[in-house]
């Protein structure tokens, strides 16, 4: 059996555009990319990241939020976090990462 793969849908949560991440978020993904791209063309500047179906989270998917923090941040947009487990949240906190998210 194959382990689960990494599926990254573009959603709306409470509102703002969000990325829901389904599965294990184990790697650095270009749906992700591509759906911060389209929130800035559409001239908006907030995002959610959805992790109520998220497995777990590595490095990797570290390495991807800090893209998007990148690009969010070049647009003073704010990232939102929703649906989080305990153990991502400590693993976001240890990394530094936390202070920039907001928490739904």
């Amino acid at each position: 059996m194959q382990p689960p793969k990494l599926n990254v849908q573009k959603e709306t949560y409470n509102g703002i555009d969000s990325i829901k991440v389904i599965g294990p978020f184990d790697m650095i993904d270009n749906q992700i990319d591509t759906i911060v791209n389209e929130v800035i063309a559409e001239n908006k500047k907030d995002v959610v990241f959805d992790f109520l179906e998220t497995t777990y989270i590595t490095s990797a998917g570290l390495a991807a939020l800090t893209k998007v923090i990148k690009k969010i941040g070049n647009i003073e947009g704010t990232i939102y976090i929703a649906n989080i487990t305990e153990d991502m949240h400590g693993f976001i906190s240890c990394s530094s990462l936390d202070r920039f998210f907001k928490y739904l």
